[in-house]
């Protein structure tokens, strides 16, 4: 890799996700890493550009959904080339009924026990990182934007907030998985203003129950959201999002 007299500290800002990835797609674009090399693991891009864990995972599923990087098992994300790459900057989409519904019910359990860590163990941080999204997805509803990343994002700080590395790994393996599942959620209720208020009213219900540190109504209130977007889907209530309708009244 060429060295060159970059400074790599990134400034807060609100777009720390895009920048990262645009400097990152910069360095693979002038050569410090070619096709099929390897790229820094998380934990030393966090170190070299000064920001979280959960900026860096979001950098690098923009860069894997534009193609630019794939995953590949037992080490961190492959460079592609890029006249390949440039084919791939579509968002996934989960095709069948059966993939959206594993994926709910996957973010059902996880995310239920996620919220309810993060009503425990979150930090100041990471709860000004939630309200920075739920303005982001006001802001979106108030100009007809989708939303998508603010939404997204939302959900990969509760993983983040609940300070369990198992968690945020899986979370952030199957991160493509998860935001083909937001972007099918989203594009149904960006149709609908009252909808899209909906939604954005259970997002600040897990916020409002994370930020009061309760932990049993992080939990029911990440549930409520996952549920009721099955509902809003139209998909089929199979178990566990069956019983979570019957033992609780929404």
């Amino acid at each position: 890799m060429k060295k060159k007299n970059a400074v790599l500290h990134i400034g807060k800002r609100p777009s720390l996700p895009e920048e990262l990835a645009s400097i990152i797609l910069r360095q693979i674009e002038d050569g410090d890493f070619k096709p099929g090399d390897v790229l820094p693991s998380e934990q030393r891009l966090t170190v070299m550009f000064h920001v979280s864990r959960t900026v860096v995972r979001e950098a690098l599923a923009r860069l894997k959904f534009q193609g630019i990087i794939r995953s590949k098992r037992g080490s961190g994300p492959v460079v592609c080339a890029l006249s390949d790459s440039r084919q791939g900057y579509d968002l996934p989409t989960v095709s069948s009924v059966e993939e959206r519904i594993g994926i709910l019910e996957f973010r059902f359990i996880l995310e239920g026990e996620c919220a309810a860590l993060a009503a425990l163990y979150h930090t100041e941080t990471e709860l000004a990182a939630m309200r920075a999204r739920l303005l982001e997805m006001q802001q979106a509803i108030d100009n007809g934007t989708s939303g998508l990343m603010a939404d997204y994002q939302f959900h990969c700080l509760l993983a983040e907030a609940a300070h369990n590395t198992y968690m945020s790994d899986f979370v952030s393996f199957l991160s493509s998985k998860i935001l083909g599942g937001v972007q099918g959620a989203r594009f149904l209720s960006n149709q609908d203003a009252q909808r899209a208020a909906a939604v954005l009213a259970e997002h600040r219900n897990i916020y409002n129950a994370i930020a009061a540190r309760n932990g049993g109504e992080a939990r029911n209130m990440a549930q409520t959201h996952l549920y009721n977007s099955a509902v809003r889907q139209a998909l089929p209530l199979t178990p566990p999002l069956r019983d979570f309708r019957s033992l609780r009244v929404l």
